[in-house]
């Protein structure tokens, strides 16, 4: 059985799924992550101590 191009518009998702969520989380740390990195970056110009 073959469905149409207008029931296929139609079909309704389910909920929230882990990988979903699992993908929001992991984008959240990516920032998190730049923002520690540039922090840093920023830190070690304005002392000038590299260690």
């Amino acid at each position: 059985m073959r469905m149409t191009r207008q029931e296929l518009f139609f079909i309704k998702g389910g909920s929230i799924t882990a990988s979903m969520i699992e993908a929001v989380f992991s984008g959240l740390q990516k920032i998190f992550d730049f923002g520690r990195t540039l922090g840093s970056a920023i830190s070690r110009l304005y002392t000038k101590k590299w260690c």
